[in-house]
């Protein structure tokens, strides 16, 4: 499957729900819930695509001055267990956990103080 760079730097929502990916992404899931999180977080959980876009929001080409630089998309298209992006979205939800959030407050833009921690 050939991925193609959108010309507006928002994350592909087309690669992200393709059935090839949500397959791989099954594997990310199994991978963190043995070694993160336990139970894995649910399927619907997954949040690829949401932590793309608050990357693109609060660290993009459209933002003046971004507090930091984001993180390499290989990291996200590293879809094997133990890959870069189940250490990601691990490390995103044992901090979401620990500051007792639900999954939809977890890119908050009232977290945004807490949540450049996480990078």
């Amino acid at each position: 499957m050939a991925v193609h760079r959108k010309k507006d730097c928002t994350p592909s929502a087309w690669f992200w729900e393709s059935p090839d990916t949500l397959a791989q992404l099954e594997v990310v899931r199994q991978w963190i819930g043995k070694h993160y999180k336990k139970p894995p977080p649910a399927k619907k959980s997954i949040v690829t695509l949401q932590l793309l876009q608050f990357q693109e929001d609060a660290f993009g080409r459209q933002v003046t001055n971004p507090a930091l630089s984001k993180l390499s998309a290989q990291c996200f298209l590293d879809l094997r267990p133990g890959g870069g992006l189940c250490h990601i979205l691990g490390t995103a939800y044992r901090f979401k956990a620990e500051q007792g959030w639900s999954v939809s407050h977890l890119w908050s833009c009232s977290h945004m103080p807490l949540i450049l921690i996480v990078f």
